[in-house]
């Protein structure tokens, strides 16, 4: 085998790799709760902006900090009025364990401390995070077509 063969297809090992761990990644993810019950298709559809519209992971966090202290403000306000909470909210706490205080405290931890993908550095961070939530978006909306059955995926990567 040639020496360029090999780097070939280390090459694409290593990329098949990475890919499957953002696919974990983002089944961890968005079991917290990132599920159609908590969140209407509009909040998922403005984070999804936010993270393929930013020039830099930089600018992700700006957009994405800024939509979610937004719409924290708005949802605090709507709760104070009228004394409950919206059932679709990114107030809502997370499932299990791996969650912040809520679902937009934990979007917001997961972007900056980079717990989509540890391994990857540097200018492939804005790409990693970008197929992650391409992940976890395209594992919501499954869901949203099909009436909350999940999308079928191998049971390894299941969490």
């Amino acid at each position: 085998m040639s020496d360029r063969l090999a780097t070939a297809l280390r090459q694409k090992e290593a990329f098949l790799k990475q890919e499957g761990l953002l696919l974990r990644n983002a089944r961890i993810f968005y079991n917290l709760g990132f599920v159609p019950k908590n969140l209407s298709s509009s909040q998922m559809s403005a984070v999804n902006e936010c993270i393929h519209t930013s020039g830099s992971l930089e600018g992700v966090k700006k957009a994405v900090g800024k939509f979610m202290n937004g719409q924290v403000e708005k949802l605090n306000k709507q709760k104070e009025r009228s004394g409950k909470s919206t059932s679709c909210s990114w107030l809502i706490t997370p499932t299990g364990a791996g969650g912040k205080e809520s679902l937009g405290a934990t979007l917001l931890d997961w972007i900056n401390e980079g717990k989509y993908s540890p391994e990857i550095a540097g200018n492939d961070r804005l790409s990693a995070l970008r197929r992650f939530w391409s992940n976890v978006y395209g594992q919501y909306r499954y869901r949203k077509v099909f009436k909350d059955e999940d999308m079928p995926l191998r049971e390894e990567l299941r969490s």
